[in-house]
């Protein structure tokens, strides 16, 4: 049985817990904490709870090994990743702003949302990044500008 530390326990909850639409930073810090011999113990502790729970009765370790590998790499960026989500957002955000700052209305989370639906559909016609990692990188960037819209309209 894999010995668990408290590190990758902490770091597997974590992943468990970040979804798509959770902030990328925290993603990011994640996967930069996590060596490639990290990642590979926490594939392997990955396998074997697998085969735990279903009593280590059917399947086979090379599917364990394989479904763990994907769930992991899902929840931890690479570098590569981490360089693609950091430009889409920051494309996105731009975008986003200047929408904004061209719209007379008064500043709102539904004109915010308005905008970034209009960037999200232009980026994603460009077709320089995945829908996927334009969605994450939308849900992130409205939550940036929601908030923001917020702290001004309290003001």
């Amino acid at each position: 049985m894999p010995k668990t530390t408290s590190k990758t326990t902490k770091i597997i909850k974590t992943a468990k817990t970040t979804s798509a639409a959770s902030n990328r930073s925290d993603r990011v810090a994640a996967a930069q904490a996590i060596s490639p011999e990290e990642r590979q113990r926490m594939i392997a502790e990955a396998a074997y709870l697998l085969a735990e729970r279903r009593g280590f009765q059917g399947g086979n370790s090379v599917e364990d090994w394989l479904q763990a590998e994907q769930e992991i790499n899902y929840r931890l960026l690479t570098p590569a990743q981490q360089k693609q989500e950091k430009l889409a957002y920051d494309k996105l955000h731009k975008s986003a702003r200047r929408i904004l700052d061209e719209a007379s209305e008064k500043l709102n989370p539904e004109v915010i949302r308005s905008a970034l639906s209009q960037a999200v559909m232009q980026l994603k016609q460009i077709g320089e990044y995945t829908a996927d990692t334009v969605d994450r990188m939308a849900a992130s960037v409205e939550r940036d500008l929601v908030e923001a819209a917020r702290r001004i309209s309290s003001r």
